[in-house]
This record gives C-alpha cells, structure tokens and sequence, in this order.
C-alpha cells in the first residue's frame, strides 16, 4: 500500500507523541516513587539510590552524540524500539534489583529511553518531516509528556498501595507498558525520512531548492561537517548547558525552599502542579509564539519570565508572589527542551538534520548531569544560602540571553 506524504507526516507526529508519552511520560511521572521504597528494600539512603538520574543523565549526553550515527545506521524504526527496549528493561529490572548495581544499570537503561523514545528523537524527526510549523509542533508532542506523566502516576498509585511490595509490580506493569507503547510507535508509526521516499518537507511547497528530492544530494542546508567548524554552534551548545545548569540550581530544591517559606505540604503539592503545568503548557505557547512571531521573541519572552520567577521566588514571602514566580520558572524551565533544535534547524537548514539536531539535547543532558553538583557546590560555598543561588541563576540566564540573542541575528540563519 502507497502511503502519501501528509499521512506519513502525521504518522511521524503521532508515533513521536506515543512514545513521548510512554517512554518519557512513565520516567517523569514515576521514578520518584520508587526511590524511598527502594532504598528500604536495598537497605541504602534516597540519596544513594537518587544518583540514578546522574546515571540517566549520562547514558543520554553519550547516546543523544551518536543518534545521528545511529538513525542512519539502523533507521528511526529500530533506534525507537531500542529505545522501547531500555526502557521497558529499565523499569523491570527495578522490581527485581538486589543490588544497588542493578539499580545504576537501570539508570543507564533509562537513559536509552529518554533520547530514543524522547524528544531528541522526536525533534529531530519532525524538523525532517516538517519545514514550517515546527515550533508548534514541538509543543503539541510536549503535552504528551504531561498526558503520560498522570496516566503513569496513577498506575503506580494503583499498586502502591495494594501491598508492601507493590512497587516491585508497578515497575514491572509499567515496564512491560512502555516496551509495548513504544514498541509499536517504531514499528507502526515512525518509518523514514521524506527523502527517503523522494517526498519534500510539509510546508515546502512554495520552495524550489528544499528537502525532499529524491537525489538526497540537493538537500539544501550546511553540512555536518561545515556546522562543527562554525562557532556559533558551539555557541548554541554552552548556552543549553548553562540554561538547563541555570534550571537545576533551584528546581531539586523546589520543595524545601517553598517549606521554608511556610508553606504546608498540600500548599507545596499545588506549587509543584502549578510548575509542571507551566512547563508543558508554555511548551505549546512557545511553539506558537516562535511560528508566528519569530524564534527570538519567543526566546526572550521565555527568559525575562524565567528571570521574573526566580525574582519572586527570592524577594516574595506572599502566597500570590511565590506562585507567580513559581509559574514563571516552570514557564522558562520549559523552552530548554524545545529551542535548541529549533535554532538548529533555522541555523543549519535541513542537510545534515538527523547529525545535527541531536547536539543541544547532549548539552541540556550534561546540563542536568552537572546541575546537582552545582547546587552542592554553590550552597557550600555560601553556607545554603538561597539569595545567592537564585543570584548566579538569574546571571546564568542574562549570559545565556545575550549568547543566544547573538547567534541568532537574521543574517547568521540559514532558514530565514
């Protein structure tokens, strides 16, 4: 059967939004569950067992540098269904660890999860499929992320509660889920790129040199070899860490801050929602925004709310004060999953995509990576001092604004 060029777009979108759902919605919505319950079991402290997401974190900067190298060696429908089988593992392997090993090799696991079944997969496969729209695209798949992330937490509660060991059965059901789910967005939904089958980008018609042509040598764009020798791509990259470091210098500590600030835990649970929701749904409105209005807007709007937030959150003891800034961290912690390939595909054009639009996602994993031993380091050296940590962030965030604002001028932008 022939299947045209918008269906298999849409079949790209779809399998990008179920994959996102399963494989990261399960991760965000559920690990945190398991790491009292384990650290009991293992008889070790949360904080042994929390060093899985360092384990996360790395396994997904080494993985999200060779999915270019990896799509094109085994295609987009097997490196998901690698993905669908670390994650799937991953989980299961929690109900059954005896060791704080098997733990960490979960860690690792997981991380194939977040970059093949994650949003460097997915972005990287729509900015092929799609040459206009591809901001908001990228915030519509964000919200399967949110969509899994409850779907997930209530399975997990389901068998939590039914006996002491019912986490072991959660992390089993959610693994053999997510394997499935997954699984089948690569082998059902997610199958080639447009010049694969000589087809241009949706949203190319009006372009006489776009992707898509069945000789993949008039694909137009800067080659992979060309992007690594230009600075401002290493530019791009520095400034995804330093927004993601800017991110983690406060969000571990979300919780206790607001504590500190006399909130009560139901208080604390509305604020944590409250952030979430503003991260996914500020994901859609930047995508919107970067469409309509421009890429740069977008990113400015996205960073004075992020900088706005964290003013609240340090001069505010109000309820009113503290979830506006709450909002406005959750909105800017959201944008640093979706503008790095963004500006790559705008910087780079469509050439060598699949190499290049991985990049900023191995800079925000090493962001993450570093984020928790910065916050160590920063409250060390000004004995927990939460004024001076909510001071290098907003700093981080003005350097990151001017290194961005610079690299993204009309004329430096290959897609106009």
């Amino acid at each position: 059967m022939t299947i045209d060029r918008r269906t298999r777009a849409a079949m790209m979108v779809i399998g990008s939004g179920l994959s996102i759902f399963s494989g990261i919605g399960a991760f965000t919505g559920t690990f945190s569950m398991y790491v009292l319950p384990l650290s009991v079991k293992l008889n070790v402290s949360t904080a042994t067992i929390g060093l899985i997401y360092s384990f996360v974190s790395g396994a997904a900067v080494v993985l999200s540098a060779f999915l270019g190298q990896i799509i094109a060696k085994i295609g987009i429908s097997y490196s998901v269904c690698l993905g669908a089988l670390g994650g799937g593992l991953g989980f299961i392997i929690v109900g059954f660890a005896k060791n704080i090993y098997l733990v960490y090799l979960c860690g690792v696991l997981l991380g194939f999860a977040t970059i093949f079944t994650g949003f460097a997969m997915a972005q990287t496969v729509i900015s092929k499929w799609f040459a206009t729209g591809r901001a908001t695209l990228f915030g519509v798949i964000g919200l399967a992320e949110a969509l899994g992330t409850t779907v997930f937490a209530f399975i997990a509660a389901y068998f939590f509660g039914r006996s002491a060991t019912g986490f072991e059965t959660s992390a089993v059901v959610t693994g053999v889920i997510v394997f499935i789910l997954c699984a089948v967005s690569g082998l059902v939904f997610m199958h080639g790129l447009p010049e694969d089958y000589g087809f241009k980008p949706i949203g190319a018609e009006d372009r006489l040199n776009d992707a898509g042509y069945a000789d993949k040598s008039d694909i137009p764009g800067i080659s992979s070899k060309e992007a690594l020798k230009t600075a401002r791509l290493w530019i791009l990259m520095f400034a995804t860490f330093i927004l993601v470091l800017a991110a983690y210098l406060y969000t571990p500590q979300q919780a206790a801050y607001l504590g500190k600030k006399g909130l009560d835990n139901v208080q604390v649970a509305l604020f944590l929602s409250s952030f979430m929701w503003a991260k996914v749904l500020n994901k859609l409105l930047f995508g919107i925004v970067s469409d309509k209005c421009g890429m740069r807007l977008a990113i400015g709007y996205n960073i004075i709310a992020f900088i706005a937030g964290y003013g609240l959150l340090l001069t505010s003891s109000s309820f009113i004060g503290l979830l506006a800034g709450t909002i406005g961290v959750g909105m800017g912690s959201g944008m640093s999953g979706n503008y790095g390939t963004l500006v790559i595909a705008k910087m780079f054009g469509a050439k060598d995509m699949i190499k290049l639009a991985p990049m900023p996602h191995s800079a925000a994993a090493a962001g993450g990576m570093v984020g928790p031993l910065a916050l160590s380091a920063v409250f060390s050296i000004s004995n927990g001092s939460f004024p001076v940590m909510f001071i290098t962030a907003i700093l981080l965030l003005v350097v990151f604004l001017i290194m961005v604002m610079s690299i993204t001028r009309p004329s430096m932008l290959f897609e106009k």
